[in-house]
């Protein structure tokens, strides 16, 4: 696929507020140029519009992400633990970062790229004057000493320009560097270890009855609980008595001092990877029973674990008929027994797990998981469910190759059709406006003048050249475009183009002639274009025949519709139905 580029212009009223001037003064976002002043609205404030639009046209399809607190600084984050691109199109269409540890993060670049809407008319320095006199009447009605609060607002209507691009190398598409993986097959459910992976090395550790089976013992050589691992589905059996719980509002397990041993000189260079190295102070073991053990002069460390809530069941299993109480947790390893040390070292890391999988594995030893649409009951959907009914078509796939590093390359990649239907919802969206309230005033976003066109980069190749003149009768024309529609990035194909210029090509003067259909034009009456009929073979007034360019097409009837377009590709067309003539 190639990639698009939109430019449009509105006119509405400036309502995306900067900070007071005063105490009871609102200003609008400005800037300066050549001594003038021009009003703008936010990048962040036209992905909010955007983005709004989109969950009340496709509720269905554009629901919005989880979030969460991350990071050092408790900054507010999208939860990719419990959400990611395949499954929330809000993650795959406008990015995300997602804070690991040491600095470290997962990004996304946003496929979705949105420029500033800068308004293309100065800003004369309008303020008016309001209060709210309704209420203070109510009050008086009561009995109630009233008076009004007055307040002063920026205010300039204008045009504005803004541009959006969409990569559709990006779109659909995204890759992690993880820790590890696991496959539960049973279950079918993808675990993705995230984080760098905790250790702890348990000692006098021996080998039980059953395979998987580990029995721990005190410094008296009294048993005090067991370990049982289930390699299949990647998971630890802990007793109740070898863990201590927190009593913190958020819960969490870690291992009892009292059984942890002390930290080996090889196992120096694998704490370096860990979120951190955990250390038990002297009061802690006190607590704990444990004892105070030095080493040259120096306390020892006991690396532990800390597995919270969300990560972690309280069970029972049955051993030598015996019912043992304890928790089940995930593994980011498997655990390592050393029989002659009596030690066994376990992994732990925080993962996302990824349900519905179904696994198969290429000769190049990398392994491919399709993934199925998660049941509607299943929310957030992206968590990991053991839910089996209803099984739903593929949504896309993920893709685990080990790396030299030991390291893990996950890559998500979105079905074709779910790609095309996002695609399609975002282009019919911007083409028709945006559902804008700010301040409880509604604010117009809807184009009166929009150019679309299929690029060879995801370059706003319009968006410098936009400018308009006002004409005698109150109208506004459009200058520059001529001079974008030269750009060597636009897709060319006026030679084998779908449509006719008599047909819907700028109400063109000989029928049958071919148009291009890789640039869309929209005009209105109030916003028009001067220079347009010496480019009436450049550009298509059919939407339909735009969107074929990239296989779809928008239902006649249900602009919710998105579909995929049954356009037989001819010619020198591509694939995706766009020809080409570059």
């Amino acid at each position: 696929m190639k990639h698009v580029t939109i430019t449009v212009i509105y006119e509405a009223n400036a309502l995306n507020r900067d900070e007071k001037i005063g105490g009871n003064i609102l200003s609008i976002k400005k800037l300066s140029r050549n001594g003038q002043t021009f009003s703008f609205i936010g990048k962040p404030a036209l992905r909010h519009y955007l983005f709004a639009t989109l969950q009340k046209a496709y509720e269905d399809d554009w629901q919005p992400a989880p979030v969460t607190v991350q990071g050092e600084g408790e900054v507010v984050q999208f939860d990719i633990l419990r959400a990611y691109m395949l499954t929330y199109a809000e993650l795959d269409a406008f990015g995300y970062m997602y804070t690991i540890a040491d600095q470290a993060s997962l990004t996304r670049r946003a496929p979705v790229g949105i420029t500033k809407a800068v308004s293309l008319e100065v800003y004369p320095g309008d303020m008016a004057f309001y209060a709210n006199h309704d209420l203070v009447a109510r009050g008086i009605r009561q009995g109630l000493s009233a008076t009004p609060s007055p307040y002063n607002k920026e205010e300039h209507q204008s045009f504005y320009k803004a541009s959006f691009t969409i990569d559709l190398d990006v779109l659909g598409e995204d890759v992690w560097i993880v820790n590890g993986c696991w496959y539960d097959r049973e279950k079918k459910i993808l675990r993705l270890y995230i984080f760098p992976p905790q250790q702890a090395t348990l000692k006098k550790v021996k080998q039980g009855s059953g395979d998987g089976v580990y029995e721990v013992f005190d410094d008296k050589n009294k048993k005090e609980g067991i370990i049982k691992v289930d390699r299949d589905r990647g998971r630890l059996f802990v007793s109740k008595g070898l863990m201590r719980l927190s009593e913190d509002e958020r819960q969490k397990i870690s291992f009892k001092v009292e059984f942890l041993a002390e930290q080996e000189k090889n196992q120096k260079e694998d704490m370096k990877q860990q979120e951190g190295e955990q250390s038990e102070d002297a009061a802690q073991e006190k607590e704990q029973g444990g004892e105070s053990q030095k080493q040259q002069g120096k306390k020892t460390k006991k690396p532990n674990i800390e597995i919270f809530g969300e990560d972690f069941d309280m069970d029972s299993v049955d051993v030598s008929g015996e019912k043992e109480e304890g928790y089940w947790f995930p593994f980011a390893k498997e655990p390592e027994f050393n029989e002659k040390k009596e030690t066994l070292r376990i992994s732990y890391s925080v993962g996302k797990e990824v349900c519905c999988c179904e696994n198969n594995e290429t000769n190049k030893g990398e392994k491919i998981y399709t993934i199925s649409s998660p049941n509607r009951s299943e929310q957030p959907t992206g968590n990991a469910t053991t839910n089996k009914q209803d099984k739903q078509p593929p949504i896309g796939q993920i893709t685990v190759e080990r790396l030299p590093s030991g390291k893990y390359s996950v890559t998500f990649c979105l079905s074709e059709k779910e790609k095309k239907k996002r695609l399609c919802q975002l282009l019919e969206t911007i083409k028709n406006g945006f559902a804008v309230q700010s301040s409880n005033e509604l604010n117009s976003l809807v184009p009166l003048f929009l150019v679309a066109a299929v690029v060879k980069v995801p370059s706003p190749v319009f968006h410098s050249y936009f400018h308009i003149a006002k004409r005698n009768d109150g109208t506004i024309w459009v200058l520059g475009l001529a001079d974008g529609l030269k750009n060597s990035w636009l897709v060319k194909n006026a030679k084998d183009g779908n449509g006719k210029t008599g047909e819907q090509g700028g109400g063109g003067d000989v029928k049958g002639e071919s148009v291009n259909s890789s640039v869309y034009i929209f005009k209105s009456s109030r916003v028009s274009w001067s220079e347009e009929s010496g480019f009436r073979k450049e550009f298509t007034e059919n939407w339909e025949d735009f969107l074929r360019n990239f296989g779809i097409q928008n239902g006649s009837t249900n602009q919710s519709n998105c579909q995929e377009s049954t356009h037989e590709p001819k010619g020198n067309e591509t694939p995706e139905g766009a020809k080409q003539n570059e």
